[in-house]
């Protein structure tokens, strides 16, 4: 972590008289236990003048990269306030004990339904050695917190030896649900989807990484069919709460019904949550980080909550948010409120190159004979805008806006998305054709950065190396593309696979950058975790092939509505992939059709088409609806 220490305990007490207004979340909260107090100076006095990547943990309770005198005056401010405890779920009443085993009981004192009872699995487990070769687990001491809607599990690691250990696996086992359960897809937008266990047979299911895959370490497993007729339908709603910034490691949430001695009591259903996975399969490795290991010395710990609900008649129809409300708390204290202005205008995505029209009469893949840039610079692109600005498009977002690799493909988009034009005369000649653009229209230019973590020194580069932020050499190449984007008056880039850099290396990065161009708005691709979502805006795919319909967004994103509102997500919408849900290339009118139904959703429509503007296409604030009342900002 990159901190360094400026300051003086004069310019402390010369600031304490200074007031700040207190505003959510409770701000001063530096240990995020829902209460200002002298605690939370204490931190701030131990770690006064760190700046850099510091963390509302290290006292930077205002998020501005440096512990000073404006951290003490938010405590002062807000000195003796606290946030009421979360209240337990209504509806459900249960008795939640942890065993001499380890493993765990719940039992609706309602109706007598046992909900969870012991599989021969315990809480935690060290992982199997050739997973963890150097580095043996250490077992943390577990405490167990009851509640009449579940329990929390609070792990704490406190590591005495000179060598370095790993963490294990995290159970819930012996979830008695049936063949069937209900799982919610958290991997695109939240929707409901059904897993079904084969008789007989165990089921283990993919891989859903946090960060990298899911966009919030959360589970959901509902039961499909209930016990009996009468029985009532529970829903179990699981997540860990751990400063990623500073653990710097991943978690990997399975939901599987076990084999084995592990079906004791009946075949079941269990939460499984292994912290920094180390493991390979034939298709993917987990995102494993050596740093993430526990340190000789380090003391972490963990919170684990699992809550329990009843589907109710009359109740709102995403209920089901309150299970993650602990997760919230703790995540707005960590990460605030998103903090950029969100647009929700759609965005016209311009796609000029292909690699099928790479050749030796288009050796960067541009399309279009009339408006190559690479033979006709970018005169002939900006007349077409102008067109399309006039049917109401006010957002323009130019892909490959420097070609393509045709030879070095499998480094596609090139990293090198404005520096090459200066290698292209005619590009180079006619920028100020895009900058013309921007000021006769009004419009927003968007230029797409390719591989934007990953470092490329020439064009056609066969190899590439990850962008390391404390590089200066990768840091200035970065920088220099920026200032290419800034040349031309672009107001918004576009972070390529911006995910192959660890989410807490470009948490920081992405500040930086937003720092040395505060006038560019950086959006994040694929999308990115929920933290990632308070600084900038995201992008997904919205459509998808026919061979991939279960990825395809169908609703609002619900678990970023309830976290983050004010988000702003992209939901890229593809012709082709309207082509195979009508069964014909969709006209004018069903491309805006598509459009309005994502912005609908709360999604800013980015479709790769040009149908002219009519009605309201703008992302709609979907928490509004999506998020029980009482739950709403």
């Amino acid at each position: 972590m990159r901190k360094c220490r400026t300051g003086t305990l004069a310019s402390v007490l010369a600031a304490l008289s200074t007031p700040l207004l207190a505003e959510p979340p409770l701000v001063g909260d530096a240990n995020c236990d829902d209460v200002v107090d002298q605690a939370d100076a204490n931190i701030i006095a131990l770690n006064y003048g760190l700046s850099g990547d510091v963390t509302v943990l290290d006292g930077d309770v205002n998020r501005d990269r440096v512990v000073d005198s404006d951290d003490y005056f938010a405590v002062l401010a807000n000195y003796g306030q606290s946030l009421p405890p979360i209240p337990p779920l209504q509806g459900i009443d249960v008795t939640a004990v942890l065993d001499a085993g380890n493993m765990i009981t719940v039992t609706d004192n309602d109706t007598g339904d046992v909900i969870i009872s012991p599989n021969l699995h315990e809480v935690w487990q060290a992982n199997p050695d050739e997973h963890h070769p150097d580095h043996p687990a250490l077992e943390p001491a577990i405490q167990f917190v009851p509640r009449s809607d579940g329990f929390d599990l609070v792990l704490t690691y406190a590591n005495p030896d000179d060598q370095v250990r790993s963490l294990g696996t995290v159970y819930i086992p012996g979830i008695r649900f049936g063949s069937s359960i209900v799982h919610r897809d958290f991997y695109v937008d939240g929707k409901e989807q059904i897993i079904t266990r084969p008789p007989g047979q165990n089921y283990f299911g993919r891989p859903e990484f946090y960060p990298g895959v899911i966009s919030s370490p959360v589970k959901y497993i509902g039961e499909a069919d209930p016990f009996d007729s009468d029985s009532d339908e529970y829903i179990i709603g699981v997540s860990i709460q751990y400063p990623i910034l500073d653990y710097k490691h991943a978690v990997d949430m399975h939901t599987d019904s076990p084999g084995g001695q592990y079906t004791y009591g009946g075949q079941n259903w269990e939460v499984r949550i292994a912290l920094n996975p180390k493991w390979c399969s034939i298709n993917t490795c987990a995102p494993y980080s050596e740093e993430g290991e526990i340190q000789p010395g380090e003391t972490r710990k963990y919170v684990v909550t699992c809550r329990i609900m009843k589907r109710l008649e009359g109740q709102h129809e995403n209920e089901w948010m309150r299970l993650y409300h602990p997760y919230r708390r703790y995540f707005r204290c960590l990460y605030g409120m998103p903090r950029f202005q969100r647009d929700g205008r759609p965005v016209c995505s311009v796609t000029t190159t292909q690699l099928s029209a790479c050749s030796g009469a288009s050796p960067l893949g541009f399309i279009n004979e009339a408006l190559r840039p690479d033979t006709n610079g970018w005169g002939p692109w900006a007349d077409h805008w102008s067109g399309v600005a006039a049917t109401g498009w006010e957002r323009f977002m130019v892909w490959s806006p420097t070609g393509l690799y045709c030879t070095a493909q499998h480094n596609n988009y090139p990293f090198q998305f404005t520096s090459h034009w200066n290698d292209v005369p005619p590009m180079a000649a006619s920028l100020a054709e895009l900058e013309q653009f921007t000021e006769n229209t009004g419009a927003g230019l968007g230029l797409w950065w390719g591989r934007a973590a990953q470092v490329m020194r020439e064009w056609e580069d066969p190899d590439d190396e990850p962008l390391d932020p404390s590089n200066d050499e990768h840091v200035f190449l970065a920088m220099s593309e920026l200032s290419g984007a800034a040349g031309v008056n672009a107001s918004m880039v576009g972070l390529d696979a911006f995910s192959y850099l660890p989410v807490w290396e470009s948490y920081w990065w992405l500040q930086d950058m937003q720092a040395a161009y505060p006038g560019i708005a950086m959006i994040t691709e694929p999308i990115h975790p929920d933290l990632m979502q308070t600084l900038a805006p995201t992008y997904l795919l919205g459509t998808r092939p026919l061979s991939q319909t279960g990825y395809r967004v169908r609703n609002p994103h619900y678990l970023t509505d309830f976290l983050s509102p004010g988000h702003e997500i992209w939901a890229g919408i593809h012709q082709h992939h309207l082509m195979e849900e009508l069964g014909h290339w969709p006209s004018q009118q069903e491309i805006l059709d598509a459009m309005v139904e994502f912005a609908g959703w709360g999604y800013v429509a980015a479709p790769f088409a040009e149908p002219a503007i009519s009605g309201n296409v703008n992302a709609a604030q979907s928490w509004l609806t999506t998020v029980p009342p009482d739950l709403r900002p």
